[in-house]
C-alpha cells in the first residue's frame, strides 16, 4: 500500500495572490484538512482553494498565525477554542478593523477556530484603543424624539415629580387637525 503524501495546498486571495500552506500548518485549517484526508481526493497532487472576500495581505497574516500556532497543544483542547490571547497574537492583530473583519471571514470560511477566537477577542479590544465616537441613528423617528424632548422640558421647567404626574406624549402634542394656529 503506497504511503499517502500530503498534497501541496495553496490559498488564493480575492485579488489573485496565491500562498502555499506548509504541511505542518494544515492542522489549523479544519476545512482543508478534511478535504486532504478525504479518500476520494487521494490522487490529487495540488489543490488551490479560493478564499472569497479576503485580500492577499490578510491571507499573509492568516498564514503567519497558522505557522506560529502549528505546534500548539491548546488547539486540541477546548474543542479548538482559544480562551485567552497571547502577546504575539495581540501584536499580530493590531490591524485596521477592515483587516480584522477579513480575518474573521477567512477564519470562518476555513474553519480555523483558534484564529476566529483571537480575532473576536481583538474585536472586543478595539473600543479600548479608539477614541469614543458619537453614534448616530439614521432611522430615528424625529417626531418621537421631539415629543420626548418636550416631555423632558415640561418636567424640568414645571418642577413636576415624575412619580406624581401622569404625563403622556399625547397631552403635549398639537392634536389640532385643522392646521390652524
Amino acid at each position: 500500500m503506497p504511503s499517502k503524501t500530503i498534497p501541496t495546498i495553496k490559498l488564493q486571495s480575492d485579488d489573485g495572490e496565491q500562498f502555499e500552506v506548509p504541511p505542518p500548518s494544515l492542522k489549523c485549517f479544519k476545512t482543508i484538512q478534511s478535504i486532504v484526508e478525504d479518500p476520494l481526493r487521494s490522487e490529487s497532487k495540488e489543490a488551490v482553494f479560493r478564499v472569497p472576500n479576503v485580500n492577499g495581505g490578510t491571507l499573509q497574516i492568516l498564514l503567519e498565525w497558522a505557522d506560529y500556532h502549528k505546534d500548539d497543544e491548546s488547539l486540541n483542547e477546548n474543542n479548538g477554542h482559544i480562551l485567552t490571547m497571547c502577546e504575539w497574537d495581540r501584536e499580530l492583530l493590531k490591524v485596521d478593523m477592515n483587516v480584522l473583519h477579513e480575518l474573521v471571514l477567512a477564519a470562518s470560511c476555513l474553519h480555523i477556530q483558534g484564529l476566529l477566537d483571537v480575532a473576536c477577542l481583538a474585536y472586543m479590544d478595539l473600543p479600548k484603543n479608539e477614541a469614543p465616537r458619537y453614534v448616530t441613528v439614521d432611522n430615528a423617528d424625529d417626531e418621537f424624539i421631539a415629543q420626548q424632548q418636550l416631555i423632558e422640558y415640561v418636567y424640568e421647567s414645571s418642577g413636576y415629580d415624575s412619580d406624581d404626574s401622569d404625563l403622556s406624549s399625547d397631552s403635549y402634542t398639537n392634536s389640532d387637525d385643522s392646521g390652524e394656529k
